[in-house]
């Protein structure tokens, strides 16, 4: 079953290439080699093509749509940011971390300037700023560095955005929030820290059983 599962996957992202080229070729002929419209779809096809694990043609795309951003939108855009955090999924899985790192820190550092004035990024709430999902990752990219105190700083940022009141209500309580939860645990029982990695952890289950 799990390989078939696999080949399924690999199929439906065989698919998705297919159109994205076929969207690339239709917004160049429209607007030039140059647009935004573009540069998303660049964007799009070089994550398409991450899935599928092609990292040098991901990273190539993705490296124009980076460009194209900061040249047509500037480099404090949130489209900008988010082409940082996709190309540094690339240089992670390159195993090039210090890269990865740097990448993750300039897309946090754009989008904090978002997320002061609007709710964290939660996928069970649309529309909201994604420097949660972000703090998350560079929180993996640290602990494959053997950065611990770093990691546990990025989670609890984390975990401090998801924490703060909604408009008219108190914070959600979702299962994202649960996974930084845990993710965090993990990082202060590596510290040494374990009074404060059990209670967390019980907050997280506490939070998976709500849901």
């Amino acid at each position: 079953y799990t390989t078939l599962f696999r080949s399924q996957q690999q199929g439906k992202l065989a698919e998705a290439e297919s159109p994205q080229r076929e969207a690339l070729a239709l917004m160049i002929r429209r607007y030039g080699d140059e647009h935004i419209d573009v540069a998303a779809v660049l964007d799009n096809l070089g994550g398409v093509l991450l899935d599928q694990g092609k990292l040098e043609a991901a990273e190539s795309l993705l490296s124009q749509a980076l460009a194209m951003r900061e040249k047509l939108l500037g480099n404090r855009h949130p489209h900008y940011a988010m082409s940082l955090a996709k190309l540094a999924s690339v240089r992670e899985r390159q195993g090039k971390l210090a890269d990865a790192e740097l990448l993750l820190r300039q897309a946090v550092e754009i989008e904090s300037l978002r997320a002061s004035d609007d709710r964290p990024y939660v996928p069970e709430l649309p529309g909201s700023s994604r420097i949660v999902l972000w703090l998350d990752h560079l929180g993996r990219i640290l602990l494959l560095q053997g950065k611990m105190a770093e990691t546990e700083t990025a989670l609890r940022q984390a975990r401090d955005y998801l924490r703060k009141p909604t408009a008219g209500g108190p914070p959600p309580q979702t299962p994202t929030l649960g996974r930084i939860l845990l993710h965090l645990a993990d990082t202060l029982n590596r510290l040494e820290a374990s009074a404060e990695a059990r209670a967390v952890a019980e907050e997280a289950v506490g939070l998976y059983r709500l849901h």
